[in-house]
């Protein structure tokens, strides 16, 4: 999606997905923290915020409150989900630890945002980003 115009073209791979930066609703995690297009426009991925810096390692416990503090926006996810979630209804932290250690066999003690990225695609089997239904997986398998 990283070559994307964005523009619907018949013969791109990328046609049947919504335009990221302008969907009302996310519909996949981005597994990257920068992202520029061709066409110029960027984004962000929200997991982004919560590193001090693309360098930087944070903890655990530090990515647990991190991720427990970014402000909620719907998604657009698998429908075995509910579509709807209360404003205040933040993640529990067994399940932030579980996303920490997701495939590892040793999770670290610290993470980089790379080491983080690099794992949820080697998870997801995607380079850019994982549909929901994707990134579900991780955690009840296919």
């Amino acid at each position: 999606m990283a070559n994307c115009c964005h523009g619907g073209c018949d013969n791109c791979n990328y046609s049947r997905i919504f335009d990221s930066l302008s969907a009302g609703r996310a519909k996949w995690v981005a597994l990257y923290t920068t992202r520029t297009l061709i066409d110029g426009r960027s984004h962000e991925s929200p997991w982004a915020k919560i590193f001090p810096s693309e360098e930087e390692a944070i903890s655990k416990e530090e990515f647990v409150r991190r991720i427990q503090s970014l402000p909620y926006k719907p998604q657009m996810g698998p429908p075995s989900l509910p579509q709807e979630v209360s404003a205040e209804e933040i993640p529990s932290k067994e399940a932030v630890e579980r996303l920490w250690g997701c495939g590892l066999e040793k999770p670290p003690d610290e993470m980089t945002p790379s080491q983080l990225m690099e794992t949820l695609k080697r998870l997801t089997g995607e380079p850019h980003g994982a549909l929901w239904s994707d990134f579900v997986k991780i955690f009840h398998g296919p």
